[in-house]
């Protein structure tokens, strides 16, 4: 061959690195680009979110990022003007109390034995400290925590079912059999498993003694468990639930006792027939009359057939969408725009610090 030149033209595509990070950005959704944003904060130390400003004051610069309000600027000034006058009668206060005698002092401190308003269990420490400590001069019911005020504080139904077993005076087995059905429940306080099953499941099948042995130490748990509040917790059916409640209404005296007699009985009828709201057969089935089969129905309506729907951590299940879309115009020049969605985009940029050293 002899050798020559030649002129050939030729398209090809070049993915630059800030094109190929923009391509695998693109394709993430929003929490994995929040994921690999807190990545690239911890990675890169010249970056920051938007909305972390510090204070510029603390790296020796002139102004801090938040601007500073006329009026705290004056009230800044006079606060330094009284400074002169300040300390001369803070010394003056000082010097007088230098000369008072130790005895006063002695007298003013304060008895770090207590008075005996807060009774603290003696295993709290088992669980964190987290069990509140029962002080008679919060409640006058002898320092009982309503499980509603606990729920909005996101205490979860295991958490508040341990605090009650605190203060239960058990044996080591009756407790171990106690806390082991505690965390055997559901989200909705049920116990799906019967007792047999989780008996088995702590012995095995082979050991039929131990297997029995803790069925009946299983039993007496739940029977301790389905005595802690909230009422129902516990149960293994929607009519054992309601049956619970209802009980425990009896024992508080609350509401009319013919009622809440007749609402036992329906209870322990076939739950279909109040699904049906079947007043009729209801009424012969309980042996009441139908007024007060009808009272006793609006009854079991305003029970909670759920006892751990109030514990329920709601902020678990919110969903944060990615995008957002809106609806345009009317008619035939309805349209649908779509846009990212700015509250969840995080913003980046260079520390204001770093930024003035380059």
């Amino acid at each position: 061959m002899k050798p020559g030149l030649s002129l050939r033209v030729s398209q090809h595509l070049a993915l630059t690195p800030q094109l190929q990070q923009s391509i695998r950005l693109l394709q993430l959704s929003t929490l994995e680009l929040s994921q690999e944003v807190e990545q690239m904060l911890d990675d890169n130390p010249f970056l920051e979110r938007t909305a972390e400003e510090a204070a510029r004051e603390e790296f020796g610069l002139q102004q801090s990022d938040a601007p500073v309000a006329e009026d705290d600027r004056h009230a800044d000034d006079a606060l330094y003007s009284a400074a002169p006058s300040t300390s001369t009668t803070s010394a003056e206060t000082s010097s007088e109390s230098e000369a008072s005698p130790a005895a006063d002092a002695v007298s003013e401190a304060p008895d770090w034995e207590g008075d005996g308003t807060v009774d603290m269990a003696p295993d709290d420490s088992e669980w964190g400290g987290d069990a509140p400590a029962k002080s008679r001069n919060n409640n006058d019911d002898g320092g009982e925590t309503d499980a509603t005020e606990l729920a909005r504080s996101h205490v979860s139904l295991t958490d508040f079912l341990h605090r009650q077993a605190l203060s239960l005076r058990l044996s080591e087995v009756d407790t171990a059999a106690l806390r082991f059905l505690i965390e055997s429940l559901n989200d909705d306080g049920y116990l799906d498993e019967s007792l047999e099953s989780l008996a088995v499941s702590l012995a095995g099948e082979n050991d039929p003694e131990q297997v029995e042995e803790l069925v009946h130490r299983f039993t007496v748990g739940l029977r301790l468990l389905q005595s802690l509040e909230p009422a129902g917790v516990g149960a293994r059916g929607l009519a054992e639930c309601l049956t619970l409640q209802l009980t425990a209404m009896q024992q508080d005296e609350e509401g009319d006792p013919d009622i809440v007699q007749t609402a036992l009985r329906i209870c322990k009828q076939p739950l279909d027939m109040l699904a049906r709201r079947d007043v009729r057969r209801l009424t012969q089935a309980c042996g009441a009359g139908e007024e007060r089969t009808r009272s006793a129905m609006a009854l079991i309506a305003r029970l909670e057939p759920r006892p751990g729907r109030r514990f329920a951590d709601v902020e678990r299940n919110i969903v944060v969408p990615d995008v957002i879309v809106k609806k345009t115009g009317r008619g035939a020049q309805q349209n649908f725009s779509v846009q990212l969605n700015p509250d969840v985009m995080p913003r980046l940029r260079v520390h204001d610090i770093y930024a003035g050293a380059l």
